[in-house]
């Protein structure tokens, strides 16, 4: 495993400790960890900026599907005729991802400040994809 790796699982792992700190498991909604994403990207400082997020439900066409790929929803098309699958890089009206945590994790300290958390108890299942069974 290259060293880049281990700095992004490392970098997940440290903000994902944080987010359950915050909301332990037992205290979280039991479908949760099914419609969540998790994404990190570099910010001026060179902190990792990590974000669970969750993405509402949206009308697919019948031979539409969403597929985690490294974590990330994607949507994908599977021609009817030929069998052939494509991801869809604009479906429609873009779609309002919901953050339910944002921190930025510093690797040189392993500190994490968080900069958005949202309270778990108000969320309605029925607005979110499911990602994973």
């Amino acid at each position: 495993m290259n060293s880049n790796r281990n700095s992004d699982e490392n970098v997940v792992r440290i903000a994902w400790n944080k987010f359950e700190e915050k909301h332990p498991k037992e205290s979280r909604p039991e479908w949760l960890d099914k419609c969540i994403s998790i994404s990190e990207t570099r910010n001026q400082n060179n902190n990792w900026i990590i974000v669970i997020s969750m993405l509402p439900k949206v009308q697919l066409k019948p031979n539409q599907h969403w597929e985690l790929r490294k974590g990330i929803p994607v949507l994908v098309e599977v021609d009817l005729i030929t069998q052939e699958r494509s991801i869809i890089i604009c479906g429609g009206p873009a779609v309002d991802i919901e953050i339910l945590f944002k921190a930025e994790v510093n690797l040189d300290d392993n500190s994490v400040a968080v900069l958005a958390d949202t309270d778990l108890n108000m969320l309605d299942r029925n607005k979110y994809e499911i990602f994973r069974q």
